[in-house]
């Protein structure tokens, strides 16, 4: 992927179906001043534009983001990027993926964590961002409290707690806490913390469409243009490569 680069159905004439999603900063996936609006963003809008369609994107606070493209907002088709959980089925139509997320655990690189079953965290005070879906197995061991969880308002907010010792591991997608370490406001920190080999797993990112059967064609569409995952985690080294470069 070469951020300067048109694809060819972009010179393509005519008006294009619009499809409007809601989305928040999760840079690299996301992000509003990142080239193509980062990878999960550029992916998505690949995807359509081959499908056919024109991707609009309304940036707003995660929390607002999830409750407008839910349904609140009649004017949204959906928002992203969201995993796939038992929560997320039961809300969304989901579409095909537009991304892979390596989701897992940092911490102290001085402080190793030791944990093989979710119930070994429950000796830990784990660090999870407000309104974030994780894995159906975490987000379970967390509503039956054998998990302490302290949330925070940010993935960013969560690494700065983890400096200061105020919580012991940080639930945070791999790609999402290697973009932030290498922002000036933590780079200087960086090789203080680590990310746990033990991932709690690889999931899938996807559009979370409000149900509707006006929505079907999109989501079709999107499924016959899917890519497989090793296309996704490809394209996804190259951009944050080049990414780097920038940087």
């Amino acid at each position: 992927m070469i951020f300067a680069l048109t694809p060819a159905w972009a010179a393509d004439v005519g008006p294009r179906p619009l499809v409007r999603l809601a989305v928040s900063e999760w840079p690299p996936f996301t992000g509003e001043h990142l080239p193509g609006n980062g990878i999960g963003a550029d992916t998505l809008r690949q995807m359509l534009g081959r499908a056919g369609y024109q991707l609009e994107l309304v940036w707003l606070p995660w929390t607002r983001a999830v409750r407008d493209g839910s349904g609140m907002d009649s004017k949204l088709d959906g928002y992203f990027p969201e995993y796939t959980t038992a929560d997320t089925r039961r809300r969304c139509q989901l579409s095909a993926p537009i991304g892979m997320s390596v989701l897992g655990l940092a911490h102290q690189a001085a402080q190793p964590v030791n944990w093989t079953h979710m119930a070994d965290l429950a000796r830990y005070r784990v660090g999870v961002v407000n309104g974030y879906v994780n894995t159906d197995a975490f987000d379970a061991a967390v509503s039956a409290g054998i998990l302490r969880v302290d949330g925070a308002s940010s993935d960013e907010s969560n690494l700065r707690k983890l400096l200061r010792e105020r919580i012991d591991v940080a639930v945070i997608d791999r790609e999402v806490m290697g973009y932030l370490l290498a922002e000036p406001a933590l780079r200087n920190q960086a090789g203080q913390l680590a990310f746990h080999p033990h991932w709690l797993g690889e999931l899938p990112l996807r559009v979370c469409f409000r149900h509707g059967a006006r929505l079907q064609p999109i989501l079709a569409a999107m499924q016959a243009h899917r890519l497989p995952a090793a296309q996704l985690r490809a394209g996804q080294r190259d951009y944050l490569r080049q990414l780097a470069e920038q940087r």
